[in-house]
Protein backbone atom coordinates (compact mmCIF):
# COMPACT_ATOMS: atom_id res chain seq x y z
CA UNK A 1 0.00 0.00 0.00
CA UNK A 2 1.36 3.67 -0.54
CA UNK A 3 1.70 5.64 2.05
CA UNK A 4 -0.96 7.91 2.74
CA UNK A 5 -1.86 11.22 4.89
CA UNK A 6 -3.40 11.50 8.55
CA UNK A 7 -6.18 13.89 9.36
CA UNK A 8 -7.07 15.04 13.00
CA UNK A 9 -9.00 17.39 14.52
CA UNK A 10 -9.11 19.00 17.65
CA UNK A 11 -12.59 21.47 18.10
CA UNK A 12 -11.01 23.73 20.64
CA UNK A 13 -10.19 27.34 20.57
CA UNK A 14 -9.96 30.04 23.67
CA UNK A 15 -12.84 31.97 21.95
CA UNK A 16 -14.71 31.66 18.50
CA UNK A 17 -14.03 33.73 15.83
CA UNK A 18 -16.47 35.56 14.28
CA UNK A 19 -16.26 34.84 10.57
CA UNK A 20 -15.43 31.35 11.99
CA UNK A 21 -18.15 28.37 11.18
CA UNK A 22 -15.98 25.20 11.97
CA UNK A 23 -16.58 23.04 14.51
CA UNK A 24 -14.93 24.43 17.21
CA UNK A 25 -14.88 26.32 20.01
CA UNK A 26 -14.25 27.16 23.84
CA UNK A 27 -14.47 23.87 26.62
CA UNK A 28 -13.39 23.26 30.00
CA UNK A 29 -10.68 21.10 31.33
CA UNK A 30 -12.67 18.22 31.60
CA UNK A 31 -14.24 18.04 28.24
CA UNK A 32 -10.78 18.25 26.29
CA UNK A 33 -9.57 15.45 28.63
CA UNK A 34 -13.13 13.42 27.75
CA UNK A 35 -12.46 13.98 23.95
CA UNK A 36 -8.27 13.68 24.01
CA UNK A 37 -8.89 10.42 25.81
CA UNK A 38 -11.24 9.10 23.17
CA UNK A 39 -8.86 10.55 20.21
CA UNK A 40 -6.19 7.93 21.36
CA UNK A 41 -8.73 5.77 21.36
CA UNK A 42 -9.43 6.44 17.88
CA UNK A 43 -6.00 5.94 17.10
CA UNK A 44 -5.66 2.40 18.25
CA UNK A 45 -8.66 1.53 16.74
CA UNK A 46 -6.99 2.44 13.21
CA UNK A 47 -4.26 0.45 14.40
CA UNK A 48 -5.92 -2.41 14.92
CA UNK A 49 -7.76 -2.27 11.43
CA UNK A 50 -4.53 -1.75 9.47
CA UNK A 51 -2.00 -2.29 11.51
CA UNK A 52 1.78 -0.48 11.28
CA UNK A 53 0.40 2.01 8.41
CA UNK A 54 3.19 4.19 6.08
CA UNK A 55 1.90 7.79 6.60
CA UNK A 56 3.55 10.19 4.77
CA UNK A 57 1.64 13.33 6.12
CA UNK A 58 0.54 13.74 9.55
CA UNK A 59 -1.80 17.14 10.17
CA UNK A 60 -3.21 18.06 13.36
CA UNK A 61 -5.68 20.76 13.14
CA UNK A 62 -8.86 22.69 14.57
CA UNK A 63 -10.03 24.65 16.03
CA UNK A 64 -6.91 25.65 17.80
CA UNK A 65 -4.43 22.58 18.51
CA UNK A 66 -2.01 24.45 20.44
CA UNK A 67 -4.76 25.82 22.89
CA UNK A 68 -4.39 22.14 24.72
CA UNK A 69 -1.94 21.70 27.87
CA UNK A 70 0.73 19.89 27.01
CA UNK A 71 -0.46 17.12 30.10
CA UNK A 72 -3.49 16.32 27.57
CA UNK A 73 -1.26 16.64 24.32
CA UNK A 74 1.17 14.41 24.84
CA UNK A 75 -0.76 11.22 25.44
CA UNK A 76 -1.54 11.72 21.61
CA UNK A 77 1.47 12.31 20.75
CA UNK A 78 2.29 9.25 22.31
CA UNK A 79 -0.38 7.20 20.77
CA UNK A 80 0.55 7.96 16.93
CA UNK A 81 4.16 7.19 17.89
CA UNK A 82 2.73 3.83 18.84
CA UNK A 83 0.90 3.32 15.20
CA UNK A 84 3.28 5.01 13.16
CA UNK A 85 6.44 4.65 11.51
CA UNK A 86 7.98 7.96 11.16
CA UNK A 87 10.70 7.11 9.14
CA UNK A 88 8.18 7.41 6.71
CA UNK A 89 6.45 10.78 7.39
CA UNK A 90 7.87 13.44 5.61
CA UNK A 91 5.47 16.37 6.83
CA UNK A 92 3.77 16.72 10.19
CA UNK A 93 1.80 19.75 10.45
CA UNK A 94 0.35 21.41 14.09
CA UNK A 95 -1.94 24.19 13.79
CA UNK A 96 -1.69 27.10 16.64
CA UNK A 97 -2.72 30.68 17.38
CA UNK A 98 -0.34 33.19 18.60
CA UNK A 99 -0.94 33.45 22.23
CA UNK A 100 -1.38 30.27 23.15
CA UNK A 101 1.89 28.49 22.10
CA UNK A 102 4.64 28.16 24.42
CA UNK A 103 8.21 27.33 24.76
CA UNK A 104 6.89 23.77 26.44
CA UNK A 105 4.32 23.22 24.06
CA UNK A 106 6.42 23.96 21.01
CA UNK A 107 9.60 21.62 22.25
CA UNK A 108 7.11 19.11 23.29
CA UNK A 109 5.45 19.01 19.30
CA UNK A 110 9.30 19.08 18.32
CA UNK A 111 10.26 16.21 20.61
CA UNK A 112 7.83 14.22 18.88
CA UNK A 113 8.83 14.67 15.33
CA UNK A 114 6.30 17.87 13.93
CA UNK A 115 8.59 19.64 11.54
CA UNK A 116 5.60 22.65 10.13
CA UNK A 117 3.64 24.58 12.25
CA UNK A 118 0.77 26.63 11.15
CA UNK A 119 -0.17 30.01 12.31
CA UNK A 120 -3.23 31.37 11.80
CA UNK A 121 -2.17 35.02 12.62
CA UNK A 122 -5.10 36.58 9.85
CA UNK A 123 -3.25 40.24 9.71
CA UNK A 124 -0.55 41.95 11.70
CA UNK A 125 -3.00 44.90 12.23
CA UNK A 126 -4.45 45.04 15.77
CA UNK A 127 -7.40 46.99 14.58
CA UNK A 128 -8.56 44.31 11.91
CA UNK A 129 -7.58 41.37 14.51
CA UNK A 130 -9.65 42.96 17.34
CA UNK A 131 -12.56 43.45 14.48
CA UNK A 132 -12.50 39.56 13.61
CA UNK A 133 -12.93 38.58 17.27
CA UNK A 134 -9.13 37.08 17.08
CA UNK A 135 -7.67 36.88 20.94
CA UNK A 136 -3.68 37.42 19.56
CA UNK A 137 -1.94 40.71 18.94
CA UNK A 138 0.40 41.63 16.73
CA UNK A 139 2.86 41.68 18.70
CA UNK A 140 2.27 37.85 20.44
CA UNK A 141 1.89 36.50 16.34
CA UNK A 142 5.62 37.61 15.75
CA UNK A 143 7.14 36.57 19.16
CA UNK A 144 5.17 33.04 18.33
CA UNK A 145 6.54 32.78 15.38
CA UNK A 146 10.24 33.89 16.30
CA UNK A 147 10.00 31.44 19.09
CA UNK A 148 9.12 28.12 16.82
CA UNK A 149 12.16 29.79 14.96
CA UNK A 150 14.56 29.85 17.94
CA UNK A 151 13.48 26.00 18.75
CA UNK A 152 14.52 25.19 15.14
CA UNK A 153 11.47 24.97 13.24
CA UNK A 154 12.40 25.62 9.73
CA UNK A 155 9.28 24.86 7.89
CA UNK A 156 6.34 27.68 8.68
CA UNK A 157 3.06 28.99 7.38
CA UNK A 158 1.27 31.53 8.45
CA UNK A 159 -2.72 32.30 6.97
CA UNK A 160 -3.61 35.76 6.40
CA UNK A 161 -6.97 37.31 5.28
CA UNK A 162 -8.21 39.78 2.41
CA UNK A 163 -11.19 41.85 2.47
CA UNK A 164 -11.98 42.06 6.51
CA UNK A 165 -14.16 44.91 7.37
CA UNK A 166 -11.99 48.18 7.51
CA UNK A 167 -9.55 46.32 5.71
CA UNK A 168 -7.40 49.18 3.48
CA UNK A 169 -5.59 47.64 0.52
CA UNK A 170 -2.34 48.88 2.56
CA UNK A 171 -3.03 46.68 5.63
CA UNK A 172 -2.80 43.52 3.26
CA UNK A 173 0.44 44.49 1.80
CA UNK A 174 2.00 45.57 4.87
CA UNK A 175 1.08 42.20 6.51
CA UNK A 176 2.78 40.28 3.62
CA UNK A 177 5.91 42.57 3.74
CA UNK A 178 6.03 41.29 7.58
CA UNK A 179 5.86 38.00 6.51
CA UNK A 180 8.49 38.21 4.22
CA UNK A 181 10.60 39.94 7.21
CA UNK A 182 9.85 37.24 9.34
CA UNK A 183 11.51 34.64 7.05
CA UNK A 184 8.40 32.49 7.04
CA UNK A 185 8.09 29.54 4.46
CA UNK A 186 4.50 29.59 3.71
CA UNK A 187 1.60 32.07 3.49
CA UNK A 188 -2.22 30.90 2.81
CA UNK A 189 -3.95 33.87 1.53
CA UNK A 190 -7.62 33.68 1.94
CA UNK A 191 -10.67 36.47 1.41
CA UNK A 192 -13.48 36.51 4.16
CA UNK A 193 -16.81 34.71 3.09
CA UNK A 194 -19.57 35.56 5.39
CA UNK A 195 -21.21 32.04 6.44
CA UNK A 196 -24.33 31.86 7.71
CA UNK A 197 -25.02 31.82 11.59
CA UNK A 198 -21.87 33.64 11.98
CA UNK A 199 -21.89 36.99 14.10
CA UNK A 200 -20.04 38.99 10.76
CA UNK A 201 -22.98 37.52 8.63
CA UNK A 202 -25.33 38.41 11.17
CA UNK A 203 -23.85 41.82 11.22
CA UNK A 204 -23.82 42.04 7.44
CA UNK A 205 -27.32 41.63 7.69
CA UNK A 206 -27.98 43.79 10.10
CA UNK A 207 -26.30 46.63 8.63
CA UNK A 208 -23.90 45.84 5.90
CA UNK A 209 -19.92 45.58 6.45
CA UNK A 210 -17.61 48.27 4.98
CA UNK A 211 -16.17 45.69 2.52
CA UNK A 212 -14.34 46.35 -0.98
CA UNK A 213 -16.04 45.60 -3.54
CA UNK A 214 -15.84 42.91 -6.14
CA UNK A 215 -13.66 44.91 -8.56
CA UNK A 216 -11.63 46.33 -5.97
CA UNK A 217 -10.96 43.19 -4.25
CA UNK A 218 -9.56 41.65 -7.20
CA UNK A 219 -7.28 44.36 -8.29
CA UNK A 220 -6.19 44.33 -4.19
CA UNK A 221 -5.40 40.68 -4.59
CA UNK A 222 -3.68 40.81 -8.02
CA UNK A 223 -1.09 43.56 -6.47
CA UNK A 224 -0.61 41.11 -3.39
CA UNK A 225 0.26 38.34 -5.80
CA UNK A 226 2.78 40.24 -7.43
CA UNK A 227 4.02 41.10 -4.40
CA UNK A 228 4.21 37.49 -2.89
CA UNK A 229 6.27 36.68 -5.63
CA UNK A 230 8.32 39.68 -5.45
CA UNK A 231 8.75 38.60 -1.99
CA UNK A 232 10.27 34.73 -3.48
CA UNK A 233 7.06 33.10 -2.38
CA UNK A 234 5.61 31.15 -5.91
CA UNK A 235 2.37 30.49 -5.78
CA UNK A 236 1.28 26.71 -6.39
CA UNK A 237 -2.48 26.84 -5.68
CA UNK A 238 -5.46 29.28 -5.52
CA UNK A 239 -4.77 29.86 -1.67
CA UNK A 240 -1.11 28.81 -1.54
CA UNK A 241 2.46 30.61 -1.87
CA UNK A 242 5.89 29.07 -0.74
CA UNK A 243 9.36 29.81 -0.79
CA UNK A 244 12.09 27.08 -1.42
CA UNK A 245 9.73 24.68 -2.50
CA UNK A 246 8.09 24.40 1.31
CA UNK A 247 4.80 23.36 -0.17
CA UNK A 248 2.15 22.10 2.06
CA UNK A 249 2.28 18.17 1.44
CA UNK A 250 -0.67 17.67 3.22
CA UNK A 251 -2.88 20.08 0.95
CA UNK A 252 -1.08 18.35 -2.22
CA UNK A 253 -2.44 14.71 -0.91
CA UNK A 254 -6.44 16.51 -0.94
CA UNK A 255 -6.18 18.00 -4.23
CA UNK A 256 -4.27 15.42 -6.50
CA UNK A 257 -7.07 12.90 -4.76
CA UNK A 258 -4.57 10.56 -3.31
CA UNK A 259 -6.14 8.85 0.13
CA UNK A 260 -6.13 10.05 3.59
CA UNK A 261 -7.59 8.78 7.08
CA UNK A 262 -9.45 11.62 8.89
CA UNK A 263 -9.64 11.45 12.91
CA UNK A 264 -12.01 13.07 15.42
CA UNK A 265 -14.98 14.83 15.15
CA UNK A 266 -15.90 16.31 11.83
CA UNK A 267 -13.30 14.59 10.52
CA UNK A 268 -13.06 13.62 6.78
CA UNK A 269 -11.38 11.05 5.18
CA UNK A 270 -10.73 9.21 1.80
CA UNK A 271 -9.98 5.66 1.60
CA UNK A 272 -9.64 3.06 -1.34
CA UNK A 273 -12.44 4.97 -3.65
CA UNK A 274 -14.48 5.86 -0.34
CA UNK A 275 -15.22 9.37 1.13
CA UNK A 276 -16.68 9.34 4.97
CA UNK A 277 -17.09 11.86 7.90
CA UNK A 278 -17.07 11.69 12.00
CA UNK A 279 -19.65 12.91 13.39
CA UNK A 280 -20.64 16.58 14.33
CA UNK A 281 -21.09 16.30 17.72
CA UNK A 282 -18.41 15.90 20.30
CA UNK A 283 -20.67 14.15 23.14
CA UNK A 284 -21.69 11.60 20.43
CA UNK A 285 -17.92 10.59 19.25
CA UNK A 286 -17.01 10.36 22.48
CA UNK A 287 -19.92 7.90 23.57
CA UNK A 288 -19.33 6.05 20.25
CA UNK A 289 -15.70 5.69 20.76
CA UNK A 290 -16.68 4.55 24.22
CA UNK A 291 -18.59 1.73 22.53
CA UNK A 292 -15.99 0.79 20.43
CA UNK A 293 -17.30 2.20 17.40
CA UNK A 294 -15.86 4.01 14.92
CA UNK A 295 -17.83 7.27 14.82
CA UNK A 296 -18.31 7.03 11.21
CA UNK A 297 -21.65 8.70 10.19
CA UNK A 298 -21.77 8.55 6.20
CA UNK A 299 -19.97 6.59 3.64
CA UNK A 300 -19.65 7.27 0.20
CA UNK A 301 -18.46 4.93 -2.39
CA UNK A 302 -17.56 7.40 -5.46
CA UNK A 303 -18.15 5.86 -8.99
CA UNK A 304 -15.01 6.39 -11.95
CA UNK A 305 -17.63 9.50 -13.12
CA UNK A 306 -17.14 10.91 -9.76
CA UNK A 307 -13.26 10.83 -9.40
CA UNK A 308 -12.74 12.09 -12.81
CA UNK A 309 -14.50 15.56 -12.34
CA UNK A 310 -13.54 15.79 -8.56
CA UNK A 311 -10.05 15.81 -10.13
CA UNK A 312 -10.93 18.00 -12.73
CA UNK A 313 -12.18 20.41 -9.80
CA UNK A 314 -9.42 19.78 -7.81
CA UNK A 315 -6.60 19.44 -10.36
CA UNK A 316 -7.34 23.33 -11.47
CA UNK A 317 -6.80 24.74 -8.13
CA UNK A 318 -3.15 23.67 -8.73
CA UNK A 319 -1.24 26.14 -10.57
CA UNK A 320 0.30 23.65 -12.76
CA UNK A 321 -3.09 21.95 -13.13
CA UNK A 322 -3.89 18.68 -14.35
CA UNK A 323 -1.25 16.48 -16.54
CA UNK A 324 -3.55 15.31 -19.07
CA UNK A 325 -1.38 12.04 -19.66
CA UNK A 326 -1.54 10.98 -16.34
CA UNK A 327 -5.41 12.15 -16.23
CA UNK A 328 -5.89 9.59 -19.16
CA UNK A 329 -3.88 6.71 -18.09
CA UNK A 330 -6.21 7.11 -14.68
CA UNK A 331 -9.92 7.16 -15.67
CA UNK A 332 -9.44 6.02 -19.71
CA UNK A 333 -10.53 9.85 -20.52
CA UNK A 334 -8.96 12.32 -23.03
CA UNK A 335 -10.17 15.96 -21.55
CA UNK A 336 -9.40 17.60 -24.76
CA UNK A 337 -11.85 15.73 -26.48
CA UNK A 338 -14.31 14.99 -24.16
CA UNK A 339 -14.54 18.62 -22.90
CA UNK A 340 -13.46 20.38 -26.15
CA UNK A 341 -16.33 22.81 -26.06
CA UNK A 342 -15.73 24.17 -22.67
CA UNK A 343 -12.09 24.15 -23.48
CA UNK A 344 -12.12 26.57 -26.65
CA UNK A 345 -14.21 28.60 -25.16
CA UNK A 346 -12.35 29.25 -22.05
CA UNK A 347 -9.22 29.41 -23.74
CA UNK A 348 -11.03 32.35 -25.86
CA UNK A 349 -12.11 34.05 -22.92
CA UNK A 350 -8.68 34.14 -21.50
CA UNK A 351 -8.77 31.52 -18.49
CA UNK A 352 -7.60 28.35 -19.42
CA UNK A 353 -4.17 27.69 -21.24
CA UNK A 354 -2.44 24.08 -22.01
CA UNK A 355 0.75 24.37 -21.40
CA UNK A 356 3.46 21.66 -21.95
CA UNK A 357 0.61 18.78 -21.21
CA UNK A 358 -1.13 20.05 -18.65
CA UNK A 359 -4.40 22.01 -18.72
CA UNK A 360 -4.90 25.01 -16.19
CA UNK A 361 -5.98 28.07 -15.40
CA UNK A 362 -4.42 31.59 -15.86
CA UNK A 363 -4.99 34.12 -12.77
CA UNK A 364 -8.03 35.59 -14.66
CA UNK A 365 -9.43 32.34 -14.54
CA UNK A 366 -8.17 31.66 -11.02
CA UNK A 367 -10.86 34.22 -10.02
CA UNK A 368 -13.27 32.73 -11.33
CA UNK A 369 -12.82 29.26 -10.87
CA UNK A 370 -16.14 28.03 -9.51
CA UNK A 371 -17.72 29.56 -12.73
CA UNK A 372 -15.36 27.11 -14.66
CA UNK A 373 -15.63 23.92 -13.18
CA UNK A 374 -19.49 23.98 -12.96
CA UNK A 375 -18.98 24.55 -17.07
CA UNK A 376 -16.80 20.73 -16.77
CA UNK A 377 -20.28 19.02 -15.17
CA UNK A 378 -22.33 20.16 -18.06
Amino acid sequence: MNPIGVYIHIPFCDQKCLYCDFNSGPASQELKAQYMDALIKEVFMYRNVFGNMKIKTLFIGGGTPSSVSPSLFEPLLKSLNKWIDFKHVEEFTIEANPGTVSKEKLQLYKNYGVNRISFGVQSFNDHLLKRIGRVHSSKEAVESIQLAQDLGFDNINIDLMHNLPNMAPDDLYASIQKAKALNVQHVSLYSLILEEGTPLFEEYLRQGLPLMGELEERQVFHKALDLLEENGFQRYEISNFAQDYKRCKHNLIYWLEEDYLGLGVSAHGMYQHTRYHNTHSIQDYIDLIEQASFPIVEKEVLSIEDEAFESIMLGLRLVEGIHLENYLKRYGINIEEKFCRVIEKQKSLGTLVIDKGYLKLTNYGHDISNAIIVEFME
